[in-house]
């Protein structure tokens, strides 16, 4: 019942709807409103302060009115502005047009993606270092470097020795004698986390585009890990030694290994299984793809030697007096070798394998070769480092000096190159109002155009100018000539009052 009882005053005030009878006095209350109207109107008042401008206008005289036609441009400007702000004045209506245009600049707002190069280093001090690098063409400093590397990040990441690092989109793997296999964020510079699937540790890494990497390890296997999600897909066994090197081929589907027990394995990626394998007098070390994948270089302790890959036969065989640690080609015609000489070494490997050019900038034995390339900058960079803790990039085809050099004071041991990926917002409206601004340019100018000629085209007047020299003699004269006018508008003003006095008497 009480439920009722409430129920019945919400009905009572329902019809209470006698306020139209209240309507009526809102007109009564308008008047009362009216006394708020007029200082809205009284920012427009300022349209007084433009009246002083007429008896400008009434002037005869044509100097003013040249003077008048400067401040044109601003007055159109300030016309195009005034609008804007008096639709301003509606609250709801602007709030839904402005709700409406940040929609649309939403809509017109575009992302493009660019990336950007990242140099990693090991160390037998247990850490990694990262740098930047970025192309500045002209050069930078005193220098004249092309290629600027700033160090952005130091992380002692291991208890070990850095072995061997490798980078794709985004992603960095580092490898220790610590036996851990460590996964990091490029983007970010965080540890993204670890991998564990070897009993010894990883002595090669190696990614296959973005999407698998593999691992070869003391245990004498070859982990395949798939970079989504950093799943094991396959443990490949077959070698009898520690695998020293890995290198998959450009298609993807087989790689190649060299170990310890003097055997070259050939691996079916498809199946994860051994496919076939070759038994040298000696051990390899290191094993590389062409970037065709036509041929393959294999690094022995006192030779390099390049085979085909369609019969597996001989191209080419060099001796070398010092160890080979680092190879890498540079296109399929010429592979730079690096290591105990201290010299970045160039072989044109299909013309007998000549030595074409010869580097010289460490001090001590190179342990890393690799390459570096810009977007948009039609140039290959190479990158060395060397156990004297420098870190050099070269332009092999255009000079024999560094282009580019960073100092570390480590003792460097692996190199990797990669990629970072960023993305950066366009408007598309800001084009828009580049071009309109362009065209407001365009429009200033043929307005000034205009005036010059509409004032080349006015009749000549004689006018006074004042020239200030600096001789005391013409100052004199100047200053007599000032006293004169003085004494002439002196006497015009007496004349002209006693005209006045003349009329006044006349109309008595």
């Amino acid at each position: 019942m009480s439920i009722k009882k409430r129920s019945e005053p919400e009905k009572k005030g329902t019809v209470v709807k006698k306020p139209t009878t209240a309507k009526p006095v809102k007109p009564e209350s308008k008047p009362q409103q009216q006394p708020t109207k007029p200082p809205q109107q009284q920012p427009t008042k300022p349209q007084q302060q433009q009246q002083p401008t007429k008896p400008q206008q009434q002037q005869p005289t044509k100097q003013q009115a040249q003077q008048q036609q400067q401040p044109i441009k601003s007055a159109l400007k300030k016309t195009e502005i005034l609008p804007s702000k008096t639709k301003a004045g509606p609250i709801k209506a602007n709030n839904s047009n402005s709700n409406n245009n940040n929609n649309n600049n939403k809509s017109n707002k575009k992302t493009k993606e660019f990336t950007s190069q990242s140099i990693s280093v090991g160390c037998y001090e247990n850490s990694i270092l990262g740098f930047d690098a970025k192309y500045v063409g002209g050069g930078i400093a005193e220098e004249g470097f092309e290629v600027d590397l700033q160090m952005k990040y130091g992380y002692s990441s291991h208890t070990g020795c850095v072995k061997a690092l490798a980078s794709t989109k985004n992603i960095l793997v580092s490898s220790s004698t610590d036996e851990t296999l460590k996964v990091y964020d490029l983007k970010k510079k965080v540890e993204f986390g670890q991998l564990s699937k070897h009993e010894g540790f990883v002595t090669s890494i190696e990614f296959y585009k973005n999407t698998h990497m593999f691992a070869a390890s003391m245990d004498n296997t070859i982990s395949v890990w798939r970079v989504s999600d950093w799943e094991c897909l396959k443990v490949m066994s077959g070698a009898k030694g520690a695998i020293n090197s890995i290198s998959v081929h450009p298609s993807g589907k087989v790689a190649l290994s060299v170990s310890k027990d003097r055997r070259l394995f050939l691996w079916d990626l498809t199946k994860g299984t051994s496919a076939h394998f070759l038994k040298f007098k000696s051990e390899g070390f290191i094993v590389q793809w062409s970037p065709s994948g036509e041929h393959y270089a294999i690094v022995f302790k006192d030779k390099l030697v390049i085979y085909n890959s369609s019969n597996f036969e001989e191209l080419v065989s060099l001796e070398f007096k010092l160890q080979i640690l680092a190879i890498k080609f540079l296109d399929d015609n010429t592979l730079m070798v690096g290591g105990e000489d201290k010299l970045l070494t160039f072989i044109d490997y299909k013309n007998g394998g000549k030595i074409t050019k010869q580097l010289m900038g460490h001090e001590n034995r190179i342990k890393g070769i690799d390459l570096l390339k810009f977007d948009g900058v039609d140039k290959t960079f190479v990158v060395t480092i060397s156990s004297d803790g420098l870190i050099i990039v070269w332009n092999p085809t255009e000079t024999i000096l560094p282009v580019g050099c960073a100092e570390t004071g480590f003792r460097l041991t692996t190199l990797s190159v990669g990629q970072i990926s960023n993305t950066k917002s366009i408007d598309d409206s800001d084009d828009q109002d580049d071009d309109e601004d362009d065209d407001d340019e365009e429009d200033d100018d043929e307005i000034d155009s205009e005036e010059e000629e509409a004032i080349a085209n006015q009749p000549t007047k004689k006018m006074k100018v004042n020239i200030e020299m600096e001789n005391d003699d013409d100052d004199d004269d100047d200053d007599d000539d000032d006293e004169e006018d003085e004494e002439d508008e002196e006497d015009e003003e007496d004349e002209d009052e006693n005209d006045d006095d003349d009329e006044e008497e006349d109309d008595e």
